[in-house]
């Protein structure tokens, strides 16, 4: 009986090693071939991306940032606040901008205008009007706007003065101010107050007597130190010195002789 041949097949003989031919052959990829039009485009691409990245003009630098409407000594705060200093003009996000400038408590508003090319921006703020000088406990001096907002002094400007712990609730604070400005309403001399607690405000008179007054509106105010002099002149006439005299009840004020407050 004749032998048959049996040839191996690849099935058989399971998976072989490719040579090293057959491997640069498997390895090498296929040949992108570009129209001149798409190449143009693609070198146009790449040279936009590097303009964008390398020319110095699309950064904010100091001498593009201006911040208008700020006292000249608060700048270098806001600036810095903003965030913009060496930020590329496309990712200058405005409304993020006048978020974090707004949360400085000087600031009550800002406007954000910004140029693309060469990268600019415009810092338009309106700041807190201060109406009231405060000092705390720890003897820092702030200013105080109307709507009880505290904020660090740029300068020496007069303003009523008020010594002492403040409410901490924002509605007392406000309350103490109005009542500071309707006492000044009536007499503007008494320009250096106190606060207390549990009187409201106090006033050290120029012989050296503590008068209190509360907290209250204009008419009130009038009323108290309508009686606060009638009160004086009447004690000074019997030889009588109080250390303190309480007009917040104008129809029972009362005096003490030998304490303070």
């Amino acid at each position: 009986m004749a032998k048959r041949r049996y040839y191996r097949t690849a099935a058989l003989l399971g998976a072989q090693p490719m040579s090293r031919r057959q491997r640069r052959k498997a390895l090498r990829l296929p040949r992108v071939r570009l129209s001149r039009r798409a190449a143009l485009g693609v070198a146009a691409f790449l040279l936009l991306v590097l303009w964008l990245w390398l020319d110095g003009n699309w950064y904010l630098s100091a001498e593009r940032l201006q911040v208008e409407g700020a006292e000249p000594a608060r700048i270098a705060e806001i600036v810095q606040a903003s965030g913009l200093l060496g930020l590329h003009s496309l990712w200058v996000d405005a409304e993020a901008v006048a978020k974090r400038v707004s949360a400085l408590p000087a600031v009550r508003s800002v406007r954000v205008e910004r140029q693309l090319y060469p990268a600019g921006c415009r810092l338009l703020i309106e700041e807190r009007e201060p109406v009231l000088r405060w000092v705390d406990e720890q003897g820092e001096r702030w200013w105080l706007s109307a709507d009880g907002t505290r904020f660090r002094p740029v300068d020496d400007r007069p303003l009523p003065e008020l010594v002492g712990p403040l409410p901490r609730e924002v509605e007392g604070k406000v309350e103490v101010i109005r009542s500071v400005h309707a006492l000044l309403a009536v007499e503007p001399s008494f320009a250096h107050l106190e606060y207390n607690a549990r009187y409201g405000l106090v006033w050290n008179d120029e012989s050296g007597r503590q008068i209190v007054f509360g907290l209250g509106d204009e008419t009130a105010m009038a009323r108290r130190v309508e009686v606060y002099r009638a009160l004086v002149a009447d004690l000074d006439r019997r030889g009588v010195f109080p250390l303190v005299i309480d007009v917040r009840f104008p129809e029972a004020p009362a005096y003490a002789m030998d304490r303070r407050l």
